[in-house]
Protein backbone atom coordinates (compact mmCIF):
# COMPACT_ATOMS: atom_id res chain seq x y z
CA UNK A 1 0.00 0.00 0.00
CA UNK A 2 1.55 3.41 -1.04
CA UNK A 3 0.57 5.75 1.73
CA UNK A 4 0.27 9.43 0.84
CA UNK A 5 2.33 12.29 2.91
CA UNK A 6 0.90 16.11 3.21
CA UNK A 7 2.94 18.93 4.10
CA UNK A 8 0.63 21.75 6.16
CA UNK A 9 0.14 25.53 6.38
CA UNK A 10 -1.26 27.53 8.91
CA UNK A 11 -1.84 31.19 9.32
CA UNK A 12 -3.90 33.16 11.65
CA UNK A 13 -5.65 36.25 10.46
CA UNK A 14 -6.28 38.81 12.65
CA UNK A 15 -9.92 40.52 11.96
CA UNK A 16 -8.66 43.73 14.25
CA UNK A 17 -6.60 44.45 10.93
CA UNK A 18 -9.70 45.01 9.32
CA UNK A 19 -12.04 48.25 10.08
CA UNK A 20 -15.11 46.75 8.41
CA UNK A 21 -16.42 43.12 7.59
CA UNK A 22 -15.82 44.41 3.41
CA UNK A 23 -11.91 45.34 4.04
CA UNK A 24 -11.27 41.57 4.79
CA UNK A 25 -11.87 41.64 0.40
CA UNK A 26 -9.84 45.07 -0.16
CA UNK A 27 -7.01 45.65 1.85
CA UNK A 28 -4.37 44.84 0.94
CA UNK A 29 -1.36 43.36 3.69
CA UNK A 30 2.31 43.16 3.85
CA UNK A 31 1.63 40.02 5.21
CA UNK A 32 0.35 38.31 2.15
CA UNK A 33 3.16 40.02 -0.29
CA UNK A 34 0.63 42.63 -0.35
CA UNK A 35 -1.89 40.77 -1.41
CA UNK A 36 -5.80 41.08 -0.29
CA UNK A 37 -6.40 37.81 1.72
CA UNK A 38 -8.63 36.74 -1.20
CA UNK A 39 -5.72 36.93 -3.44
CA UNK A 40 -3.15 35.35 -1.30
CA UNK A 41 -5.54 32.34 -0.50
CA UNK A 42 -6.48 31.86 -4.39
CA UNK A 43 -2.72 31.79 -4.95
CA UNK A 44 -2.33 29.31 -2.23
CA UNK A 45 -4.71 26.91 -4.34
CA UNK A 46 -2.68 27.64 -7.88
CA UNK A 47 0.34 26.33 -6.09
CA UNK A 48 -1.37 23.29 -4.79
CA UNK A 49 -2.23 24.65 -1.40
CA UNK A 50 -6.14 22.87 -0.62
CA UNK A 51 -7.79 24.93 2.43
CA UNK A 52 -8.93 21.81 4.93
CA UNK A 53 -9.83 24.28 7.58
CA UNK A 54 -10.59 27.47 9.29
CA UNK A 55 -12.06 27.98 12.50
CA UNK A 56 -12.48 31.45 14.77
CA UNK A 57 -10.53 32.10 17.87
CA UNK A 58 -10.52 35.22 20.48
CA UNK A 59 -7.84 36.39 21.88
CA UNK A 60 -10.03 38.18 24.53
CA UNK A 61 -11.97 37.46 27.65
CA UNK A 62 -15.02 38.45 26.04
CA UNK A 63 -15.02 35.17 23.73
CA UNK A 64 -15.37 38.01 20.97
CA UNK A 65 -13.79 36.21 17.64
CA UNK A 66 -11.06 38.33 16.90
CA UNK A 67 -9.35 36.21 13.92
CA UNK A 68 -8.90 32.90 12.66
CA UNK A 69 -6.88 30.24 11.70
CA UNK A 70 -6.53 28.84 8.49
CA UNK A 71 -5.21 25.24 7.49
CA UNK A 72 -4.08 24.28 4.48
CA UNK A 73 -2.27 21.13 3.10
CA UNK A 74 -0.93 19.53 -0.08
CA UNK A 75 0.56 16.37 -1.15
CA UNK A 76 4.61 16.43 0.30
CA UNK A 77 7.08 16.95 -2.87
Amino acid sequence: MNKESWEYYFFVQDMRLFEHPGDVYQKKLKEYEGKTLNEYTNELGVKGWEMVNCIPYSSGMMGTTTGFLFTFKRPKR
